[in-house]
């Protein structure tokens, strides 16, 4: 029974510490988690984080404004210095702004990954610039978000839900993706009237566009093959 009891105090311990190492230092009100240390001479790099724990469980929907609750405007620097070490700003990690009340975010061109449900369920977020730096872009990296504009400037391939149910985004501009824009990416899009797909682009995956209900037309690149499943997916207008 003892062996137990110690067993309940060292989990809630371990749940204490989780909850409480949500990064690893804040600088200007911006979280950042350590991803390498400087050595000989070079630069560390570091991720920009959340500011409490979020669990990377699809299903999980902490209460919205907890996280970030008083930064409005996220201005992302390249660098920063803690502790006399200089880091580089390479990422913006999973759940990093997740159901934040932030309605500006700047991403440096030093950041080249941005995590899975970095931006999720932004209810105050308007526009989202993924400046030419960014390579990869996680899954449902804007999901449920009021993002009105989109810009992805990489090059790069849209992942599955990156922006599902953003119902209040009217436009997306991404001339440099490739490859493939994966399942449900932009499902249930409604305000979404018109979409390029760039020349790179080859397969627009199942119901990438569905139920984009005010979706008037697709233009398609040059070296586009494949358009789904048997029939259309991509609107169900």
């Amino acid at each position: 029974m003892r062996h137990l009891h110690q067993f309940f105090i060292v989990l809630a311990l371990v749940l204490m510490g989780q909850s409480a190492s949500a990064y690893d230092f804040m600088v200007n009100g911006i979280a950042y988690n350590v991803l390498s240390e400087p050595s000989d001479g070079s630069m560390g790099s570091v991720g920009v984080t959340s500011t409490i724990w979020i669990s990377t469980d699809i299903f999980n929907h902490p209460e919205s404004g907890k996280n970030y609750s008083d930064l409005e405007e996220a201005i992302i620097p390249e660098s920063i210095e803690h502790d006399g070490k200089t880091y580089q700003v390479t990422e913006v990690l999973n759940t990093a702004f997740a159901y934040s009340y932030t309605t500006h975010v700047l991403i440096p061109n030093t950041v080249t990954k941005i995590g899975s449900r970095a931006f999720e369920a932004c209810y105050h977020l308007e526009e989202i610039i993924f400046p030419e730096s960014v390579t990869e872009l996680g899954e449902q990296c804007c999901a449920y978000s009021a993002i009105e504009n989109a810009t992805i400037l990489g090059a790069l391939e849209i992942p599955m839900n990156a922006f599902l149910y953003c119902k209040k985004l009217k436009s997306v501009e991404m001339p440099n993706v490739y490859g493939t824009i994966n399942f449900d990416a932009f499902k249930d899009c409604w305000d979404l009237r018109s979409v390029v797909i760039p020349d790179g682009v080859t397969e627009v995956r199942q119901d990438a566009f569905k139920d984009c209900t005010s979706l008037e037309s697709i233009h398609l690149g040059k070296s586009f093959q494949s358009m789904g499943s048997a029939r259309y997916y991509y609107y169900d207008n």
